[in-house]
């Protein structure tokens, strides 16, 4: 028990901020500026009158551990909290609901200015609300992050989401018996207009779900109406009914992840355009998934910049082939899209799809379905890619399938590619499928790292080799079979000519591990670095790197060093 005295000062206190236990650190506070509890005790600490006070005007609540409570707002606030804006509640084992309306038959106005609610580690907590609320009850909240919860099943009713009219973002992770986001309520399933009527989240920025090994859609409703009419009609229920459909709207969504949610096999109904503003898209783990996008849906996502697809196991193309509508799909792009990633995608079989031609960076881990990156019917579709990486893909013989017979037009697109990076591709034969003169230009390539590449006999093709003016750096590592940097050219039109490789900008030159490399080019060449201040070569046993030569022998023009066939990488004057 408090003394008297305590008690007395703590309900004249105008301003406080207080923690009860072990678990709190100051860093915790979301506002310092607010009267703030924090309570951890293991005890009933809360029905001492001096405390009853502190929690009656606290706008900061951080509760764990306190014994008694089944009903947070019955047993801790008559009032319904009126001033609180931040609450913390974890680690109770016998929470029940934090607002029970049904155990008091009154229904109060509860949490009207709440602006954060974070549920952790309620193993008990059945219902955030049990029973109907007033109007204006949560009627602030813009954040709420539940995590472990594990009896949770739901974690609004219909008329509780239709009141959070400020809320911003939505958390939530391992709640093992959540079945949707949404529940229809009694009182909305009494009414015949809710079928067309939709729920609107409008001030939604960011939404997460994960680890939700029960979760079966958003809102059921639907899918609970759709499964009657079914049935009432003799028809076969739809298995595969999507997890966001047409009765949710998110009109300023900003960011959506989703992970680990094992019961998901397809998100958007083909007709769903309420997801308009999204800009960055996360998907991990979601096995039941064999396409990301319909065809149809593609055109919704006119301000998505950011995609990232990883661990999604039988997933077979990010956007799904129909062939009734596949060129009419071929038009539809996504205005707005800079960066993909794959990760772990072991069945996924198309990387490039038209609609990512405005992409800048993409970067491709551990597919190894892929045998080809940019089929050649893909190609002039990534002229604005800017970075590309492909790491980790055992199967990918090509990165550029080229085809001359594809082109209608005899005009050489310029490609905007800065940066390649590629590794432990051990099947990878060649970069370029062919030499794309006249097809494409690659002449922007600033950066070129390769490694474990133990198939691949050269870099460069010989027209991207003689157009790379802004190359600054080449980075090969231990590509056993590599033989020489560029390819020899097929169809030579000057046969007596010596080629000209200029890396005026090449700064950086760095080789390792690579036992079969002879030199830069088969042939008699000129090779031209001014710029380059670092060489690094570590175990290129058959390389020879540099031969003295005289001044007064040799034949400099523009200094530029005409060698013989048999030639080193570089030429030393003497």
């Amino acid at each position: 028990m408090l003394p008297r005295e305590l008690q007395l000062m703590f309900e004249k206190l105008k301003y406080f901020k207080i923690a009860i236990g072990d678990v709190w650190d100051w860093a915790d506070i979301k506002d310092g500026t607010l009267k703030t509890l924090m309570l951890k005790l293991g005890t009933n600490i809360h029905l001492e009158h001096g405390i009853k006070a502190l929690i009656k005007g606290v706008e900061n609540f951080y509760l764990d551990d306190v014994d008694g409570i089944q009903n947070m707002l019955y047993n801790l606030s008559g009032e319904g909290f009126p001033l609180l804006k931040h609450l913390h509640v974890q680690n109770n084992g016998n929470l029940k609901h934090i607002v029970n309306s049904k155990e008091t038959n009154q229904i109060h106005v509860s949490f009207p200015i709440l602006e954060t609610l974070v549920l952790h580690d309620l193993k008990t907590l059945e219902n955030i609300c049990h029973g109907p609320l007033s109007a204006t009850s949560f009627g602030s909240l813009s954040v709420i992050k539940v995590k472990n919860c594990v009896q949770l099943k739901y974690l609004f009713s219909i008329t509780m989401a239709k009141g959070l009219a400020q809320l911003s973002n939505i958390e939530v992770f391992c709640c093992n018996s959540m079945k949707e986001i949404v529940l229809e309520d009694n009182n909305s399933s009494a009414n015949n207009d809710i079928i067309d009527e939709k729920i609107e989240f409008l001030q939604l920025r960011s939404l997460t779900l994960e680890y939700l090994e029960t979760l079966d859609n958003f809102f059921s409703h639907y899918l609970t109406h759709s499964k009657s009419k079914q049935n009432h009609q003799g028809l076969e229920p739809y298995v595969n009914a999507p997890f966001f459909n047409a009765q949710v709207a998110f009109p300023n969504l900003d960011s959506l992840k989703l992970g680990s949610l094992l019961n998901l096999n397809k998100i958007w109904a083909d007709n769903y355009h309420s997801m308009y503003n999204l800009t960055s898209l996360v998907v991990d783990n979601c096995g039941g998934l064999k396409y990301l996008f319909s065809s149809t849906v593609v055109a919704s996502f006119k301000n998505l910049k950011y995609l990232e697809i990883s661990n999604c196991t039988i997933m077979e193309e990010v956007i799904a082939k129909e062939e009734r509508n596949n060129i009419a799909s071929k038009e539809v792009h996504f205005c707005k899209l800079e960066k993909i990633i794959l990760k772990n995608m072991d069945n996924l079989k198309t990387i490039w799809h038209h609609q990512f031609e405005t992409l800048k960076v993409l970067q491709v881990n551990n597919c190894n379905n892929i045998v080809i990156v940019f089929p050649s019917s893909m190609q002039k579709t990534y002229n604005k890619l800017e970075i590309l990486e492909v790491t980790g893909c055992g199967l990918v013989e090509e990165i550029f399938e080229l085809s001359r017979f594809k082109e209608s037009s005899s005009i050489e697109d310029t490609t905007n590619l800065k940066e390649v990076t590629i590794d432990g591709l051990p099947m990878l034969k060649k970069i370029w499928s062919e030499d794309p003169q006249g097809i494409l230009s690659f002449q922007n390539l600033i950066v070129v790292q390769l490694n474990n590449c133990a198939s691949l006999e050269y870099l460069f093709p010989f027209s991207v080799a003689t157009r790379c003016s802004h190359l600054m750096e080449i980075d090969i590592k231990n590509c056993g079979n590599m033989k020489e940097i560029v390819a020899e050219e097929k169809e030579s039109s000057s046969v007596n000519a010596t080629p000209i490789f200029e890396f005026n900008q090449l700064s950086t030159l760095l080789l390792w591990n690579l036992v079969r490399l002879k030199g830069v080019f088969a042939k008699k060449h000129t090779l031209a670095c001014p710029s380059l201040k670092k060489i690094d070569v570590f175990y290129c046993p058959k390389l020879n790197m540099y031969r003295t030569l005289s001044t007064r022998s040799s034949n400099i023009q523009d200094d530029k060093l005409d060698v013989s066939t048999q030639q080193p990488l570089f030429i030393v004057e003497e």
